[in-house]
């Protein structure tokens, strides 16, 4: 973990995301990536499914740009 030179540690979100990205497949039990990768999928259909469903649609308008 970095700290500023003032001192002050960055934002958790930060932290987690260096550690995330730190890591390897390789590093991790060959049942941790199946997995990921099995549920990475779920996740891509779950938000191609509801693409269309007013609740998104409504989010991504609320926070388009321009």
């Amino acid at each position: 973990m970095t700290v500023s030179s003032a001192g002050i540690r960055p934002p958790a979100a930060v932290q987690f995301a260096d550690w995330i990205a730190g890591i390897t497949a390789e590093a991790l039990p060959a049942v941790t990536v199946a997995t990921t990768r099995r549920l990475m999928i779920d996740v891509v259909g779950l938000c191609i499914a509801a693409r269309r469903q007013d609740y998104v649609t409504a989010t991504l308008a609320a926070t388009a740009h321009g």
